[in-house]
Protein backbone atom coordinates (compact mmCIF):
# COMPACT_ATOMS: atom_id res chain seq x y z
CA UNK A 1 0.00 0.00 0.00
CA UNK A 2 1.68 3.27 -1.33
CA UNK A 3 1.12 6.70 0.66
CA UNK A 4 0.44 9.38 -1.40
CA UNK A 5 0.95 12.90 -0.41
CA UNK A 6 -0.09 15.37 -3.04
CA UNK A 7 -0.13 19.26 -3.57
CA UNK A 8 -2.59 21.16 -5.61
CA UNK A 9 -0.05 22.73 -7.54
CA UNK A 10 0.92 19.06 -8.99
CA UNK A 11 -0.16 18.50 -12.57
CA UNK A 12 -0.09 14.57 -12.54
CA UNK A 13 0.75 11.61 -10.25
CA UNK A 14 3.59 9.93 -9.80
CA UNK A 15 5.86 7.77 -7.35
CA UNK A 16 8.87 9.60 -5.48
CA UNK A 17 9.68 6.67 -3.06
CA UNK A 18 6.72 5.18 -1.85
CA UNK A 19 4.43 8.44 -1.96
CA UNK A 20 2.43 9.39 -4.51
CA UNK A 21 2.42 13.13 -5.35
CA UNK A 22 0.09 14.81 -7.58
CA UNK A 23 -3.86 15.09 -7.42
CA UNK A 24 -5.50 11.42 -7.47
CA UNK A 25 -9.87 10.73 -7.98
CA UNK A 26 -11.41 8.69 -5.72
CA UNK A 27 -14.92 6.79 -6.48
CA UNK A 28 -17.43 9.44 -6.60
CA UNK A 29 -15.40 12.55 -7.54
CA UNK A 30 -13.90 13.40 -4.77
CA UNK A 31 -10.24 14.61 -4.94
CA UNK A 32 -7.55 13.07 -2.66
CA UNK A 33 -4.90 15.51 -1.67
CA UNK A 34 -2.75 13.79 0.44
CA UNK A 35 -2.69 10.51 1.80
CA UNK A 36 -0.73 8.33 3.95
CA UNK A 37 -0.39 5.85 6.71
CA UNK A 38 -1.74 6.75 10.12
CA UNK A 39 -3.26 5.78 13.00
CA UNK A 40 -5.62 7.53 15.24
CA UNK A 41 -4.52 8.57 18.79
CA UNK A 42 -7.35 9.28 22.24
CA UNK A 43 -6.89 12.33 24.44
CA UNK A 44 -7.72 11.98 27.22
CA UNK A 45 -8.54 15.68 28.78
CA UNK A 46 -8.65 15.03 32.47
CA UNK A 47 -5.15 12.82 31.99
CA UNK A 48 -4.17 14.67 29.30
CA UNK A 49 -2.35 11.89 27.55
CA UNK A 50 -2.03 10.83 24.68
CA UNK A 51 -2.71 7.20 23.51
CA UNK A 52 -2.51 5.38 20.47
CA UNK A 53 -5.39 3.13 18.72
CA UNK A 54 -3.40 0.15 17.48
CA UNK A 55 -5.05 -0.39 14.26
CA UNK A 56 -3.19 0.41 11.02
CA UNK A 57 -5.13 3.52 9.44
CA UNK A 58 -5.16 6.21 6.53
CA UNK A 59 -4.96 9.65 6.71
CA UNK A 60 -6.85 11.58 4.24
CA UNK A 61 -7.20 15.40 2.77
CA UNK A 62 -9.82 15.19 0.31
CA UNK A 63 -11.75 17.92 -1.64
CA UNK A 64 -15.48 16.79 -2.64
CA UNK A 65 -18.03 18.81 -2.83
CA UNK A 66 -16.30 22.37 -2.85
CA UNK A 67 -15.13 21.11 0.50
CA UNK A 68 -11.63 20.30 2.16
CA UNK A 69 -12.26 16.86 4.43
CA UNK A 70 -9.85 15.30 6.73
CA UNK A 71 -10.79 11.69 7.17
CA UNK A 72 -9.38 8.50 8.52
CA UNK A 73 -10.09 5.13 8.00
CA UNK A 74 -8.88 1.54 9.02
CA UNK A 75 -6.75 0.59 6.21
CA UNK A 76 -8.89 -2.33 4.12
CA UNK A 77 -11.88 -0.55 5.14
CA UNK A 78 -14.40 1.57 3.05
CA UNK A 79 -16.11 4.65 4.81
CA UNK A 80 -14.07 6.68 6.62
CA UNK A 81 -14.29 6.19 10.42
CA UNK A 82 -13.48 10.41 11.02
CA UNK A 83 -14.44 12.87 8.50
CA UNK A 84 -13.86 16.42 9.17
CA UNK A 85 -14.42 19.24 7.39
CA UNK A 86 -11.90 22.38 7.51
CA UNK A 87 -11.61 25.70 6.09
CA UNK A 88 -8.63 27.51 5.00
CA UNK A 89 -6.41 29.06 7.86
CA UNK A 90 -8.73 27.94 10.37
CA UNK A 91 -7.04 24.41 11.16
CA UNK A 92 -2.92 23.38 11.56
CA UNK A 93 -1.21 20.17 11.30
CA UNK A 94 1.47 20.27 13.56
CA UNK A 95 4.23 17.87 15.06
CA UNK A 96 3.90 16.91 18.90
CA UNK A 97 7.29 17.01 20.50
CA UNK A 98 6.27 15.98 23.56
CA UNK A 99 5.79 12.52 22.39
CA UNK A 100 9.03 11.13 22.39
CA UNK A 101 8.01 7.18 21.80
CA UNK A 102 6.50 7.84 18.72
CA UNK A 103 5.62 10.30 15.69
CA UNK A 104 2.30 11.95 16.94
CA UNK A 105 0.58 14.55 15.32
CA UNK A 106 -2.44 17.21 16.27
CA UNK A 107 -4.77 18.49 14.08
CA UNK A 108 -5.79 21.55 15.88
CA UNK A 109 -8.32 23.78 15.13
CA UNK A 110 -7.84 27.66 15.97
CA UNK A 111 -11.70 28.51 16.82
CA UNK A 112 -12.22 25.38 18.77
CA UNK A 113 -11.11 23.41 21.56
CA UNK A 114 -10.95 20.41 19.55
CA UNK A 115 -8.08 18.60 18.99
CA UNK A 116 -7.28 15.41 16.58
CA UNK A 117 -4.24 13.13 17.19
CA UNK A 118 -2.53 10.99 14.96
CA UNK A 119 0.21 9.08 14.85
CA UNK A 120 2.39 8.13 12.04
CA UNK A 121 2.92 4.47 10.38
CA UNK A 122 5.26 5.11 7.31
CA UNK A 123 8.00 3.18 7.94
CA UNK A 124 10.82 6.10 7.54
CA UNK A 125 10.86 9.96 9.20
CA UNK A 126 12.05 10.96 6.29
CA UNK A 127 8.66 12.33 4.63
CA UNK A 128 7.30 13.51 8.07
CA UNK A 129 7.74 17.11 7.81
CA UNK A 130 7.39 16.55 4.00
CA UNK A 131 3.90 15.03 4.87
CA UNK A 132 3.07 17.36 7.67
CA UNK A 133 3.51 20.67 5.10
CA UNK A 134 1.36 18.98 2.39
CA UNK A 135 -1.64 18.33 4.55
CA UNK A 136 -1.21 22.16 5.72
CA UNK A 137 -0.95 23.39 2.06
CA UNK A 138 -3.95 21.03 1.56
CA UNK A 139 -6.36 22.01 4.15
CA UNK A 140 -5.24 26.04 4.29
CA UNK A 141 -5.56 26.23 0.43
CA UNK A 142 -8.89 28.25 -0.64
CA UNK A 143 -8.70 26.75 -4.37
Amino acid sequence: EGARASLRASGSLHLVGRVWVGPAMEAGGSEVLVEFRAGRCDFDEASRVVTADARRGTFQVVKADALTHVQWRERGSGAPEEDLIVFPQETEFVAVPQCTTGRVFLLRFKQSPQRNFFWMQEPSTDRDDELRAAVNAAINSSV
